[in-house]
């Protein structure tokens, strides 16, 4: 079980990285890096996915040989029944896990927050450049129906 926390805690160490490295490419709008960024998440989710998968079938192995039931067999209740050096490694990878997925957690919301952010700002800078959808068709053609196309001006901005 400890090794299968430790490569555990290596994969959200390195979404923790990238969540890091996230915010600087969001902040700096460089939409390229942050689809590169995306793309190396989603191989580290996938990580993620399979030691989920280990987890459970080492879990289920564990309940047999202690007797813990599988819905009850927590990382606390392998530690009371591990021998003592793998109960203090298994304790200290536990605690260095939860931090980096607490950790993790804040960047990720962070991130969420700042994106929103961004998300606004561009609505907002896209309403100073174009009207509101509404006005596009509001001129008509000769037969009464709307254009769709604003009359073009004359040369001259008034009577010469």
């Amino acid at each position: 079980m400890c090794a299968l926390l430790a490569r555990h805690g290596e994969t959200q160490s390195a979404l923790l990285v990238l969540a890091r490295e996230k915010r600087r490419v969001i902040i700096s709008c460089d939409t390229q890096r942050l689809g590169e960024i995306n793309a190396r998440e989603m191989g580290l989710i996938s990580k993620t996915a399979a030691a989920e998968r280990d987890r459970t079938k080492l879990a289920a192995e564990i309940a047999a040989l202690t007797g813990i039931s599988e819905s009850e067999l927590t990382v606390s209740a392998i530690i009371a029944v591990a021998e003592p050096d793998e109960a203090r490694e298994l304790k200290r990878i536990a605690r260095e896990l939860l931090e980096t997925v607490a950790s993790l957690r804040e960047e990720n919301r962070v991130n969420g927050e700042l994106l929103d952010l961004q998300l606004r700002y561009t609505d907002a800078m896209l309403g100073t450049v174009a009207p509101p959808e509404d006005a596009i068709n509001s001129f008509y053609a000769q037969d009464g129906t709307l254009s769709g196309f604003a009359p073009r001006p004359g040369f001259f901005e008034g009577v010469v």
